[in-house]
């Protein structure tokens, strides 16, 4: 039986996602960054209009898009985005899950990852763009509002 390079590249890079923010939540459970994960891309797609998503969408790695397509309805995305609360959205997402029980920190964990890994591939795919200088995400320092449709699309800012 052949193997299917995109296959394993994109469980590769799902696992190197994981890992990273394993490391940065310390502690060793996949399961809680999985649905740390989740949580946060279902939220930031929430907060973002169809053409944002396509973008965002296809800049992450192939088991991690279908992550954040996951139960998207476009037509209705709209109205859903006028009545959504990015913060209240990952705590209900993540309120089974003991271990992951500070919001803030999840928020900031796993859009400091999202930035990290499209900065290198952008990087990656343009040599000239400059190394990335710090989090794109403008919000995540101090979390106290829902973070706008224009803070979640830091991230999609150049790396230079």
């Amino acid at each position: 039986m052949s193997r299917l390079p995109v296959i394993d590249s994109t469980g590769q890079n799902t696992h190197e996602w994981l890992s990273d923010i394993k490391a940065r939540f310390g502690f060793d459970n996949d399961h809680a960054a999985y649905a740390a994960s989740r949580a946060v891309l279902h939220a930031l797609r929430h907060q973002l209009g169809t053409d944002q998503i396509a973008q965002l969408g296809a800049e992450l790695p192939l088991l991690l898009r279908g992550v954040f397509y996951e139960g998207w309805n476009p037509v209705s995305s709209s109205a859903a985005r006028r009545e959504h609360n990015f913060i209240a959205s990952v705590r209900k997402d993540l309120r089974e899950n003991l271990e992951l029980r500070n919001t803030d920190q999840i928020i900031r964990v796993v859009l400091g990852v999202i930035d990290l890994y499209l900065c290198r591939r952008r990087k990656r795919q343009n040599p000239s763009l400059s190394a990335p200088r710090g989090p794109r995400f403008l919000a995540l320092r101090k979390i106290r509002n829902p973070v706008t449709p224009r803070a979640a699309m830091c991230a999609m800012v150049a790396c230079g």
